[in-house]
C-alpha cells in the first residue's frame, strides 16, 4: 500500500493543519474602514470591477455566484473566486518584540498570533503590513502591503526571521507605527502591555487614521 508523502511545512510558526482550519475563516470587523482602491468589501455596493484576485475555499454563507464549478467539477471540492473591487481593507500587524516579551513564551505566541492574523488577511485580498516594535531610537522593522496568497512566503520569512529583546515601550512602538503606515483597516496590536506610558495618546491617534483596534 502506497502511502502519500507528507506535505513539507510551509511555517514553523503554524503547522499546516491549523493552516487549513485558517483557510475557512475571514475577518469581519465591526466597522469596514476601507479605501477607495481594490479589494474584497464592496461587494454589495456595487461598481465593481471584475479583475480575478485569487482563490480560497468555499465557506458557508458565501456567495455561490462566485463558486468556480469548473474546479469543483475537476476536484469535487468548491473553490471560491476573489475579484478586486474598488475599496481595499489594510490588515496592519504590530509585534511587540521589546525585552519584556522574552519572558514565559510570550514572544513566539505573538508570532503565531501575527502569521494567523497576517493569513487570514491574505487569503482574503487584503492589504497585510507589519510592524515590529523593538529599538526606541530606531524605526521599526516593517514588511511593506502586500496581498494575495503569493505572499504568504514572505509574511512568513519576516516573521521568522525577527528576534526579541529591545527598550521601545508599546505607545511609542504605535506612534512610529501610524507616522510610516497609510491605510484604513484594522490594527491588530499583540503586546504583553508591561509599560508605565499611558496608552491614550497613540490610540486616539489610530483612532484618527481610521484604524480600527483588535489587541491581544
Amino acid at each position: 500500500m502506497n502511502l502519500a508523502p507528507p506535505q513539507p511545512q510551509l511555517t514553523p510558526l503554524l503547522d499546516n493543519a491549523v493552516l487549513t482550519r485558517l483557510e475557512r475563516l475571514r475577518l469581519n470587523p465591526q466597522r469596514r474602514q476601507t479605501n477607495r482602491s481594490q479589494g474584497e468589501h464592496v461587494a454589495g455596493k456595487g461598481g465593481s470591477s471584475t479583475e480575478f484576485a485569487d482563490y480560497r475555499n468555499y465557506v458557508p454563507g458565501d456567495d455561490v455566484r462566485f463558486v468556480d464549478w469548473n474546479i469543483f467539477a475537476r476536484l469535487n471540492r468548491p473553490y471560491l473566486k476573489l475579484y478586486q473591487y474598488e475599496e481595499e481593507m489594510h490588515v496592519v500587524l504590530l509585534i511587540d518584540a521589546s525585552s519584556s516579551m522574552n519572558f514565559e513564551n510570550k514572544f513566539e505566541r505573538a508570532r503565531q498570533l501575527a502569521a494567523a492574523f497576517g493569513v487570514l488577511g491574505l487569503l482574503n485580498v487584503e492589504r497585510v503590513s507589519a510592524y515590529v516594535g523593538q529599538d526606541a531610537q530606531a524605526p521599526p522593522r516593517m514588511l511593506p502591503p502586500s496581498t494575495g496568497r503569493a505572499n504568504l512566503k514572505r509574511l512568513f520569512e519576516f516573521l521568522e526571521e525577527i528576534d526579541c529583546g529591545g527598550d521601545a515601550s508599546i505607545d511609542r512602538s504605535v506612534e512610529a507605527m501610524l507616522r510610516r503606515h497609510r491605510g484604513r483597516g484594522i490594527v491588530v496590536l499583540i503586546s504583553d502591555f508591561l509599560t508605565t506610558a499611558s496608552l491614550t495618546r497613540p490610540l486616539n491617534l489610530r483612532e484618527g487614521r481610521r484604524l480600527q483596534l483588535a489587541a491581544g
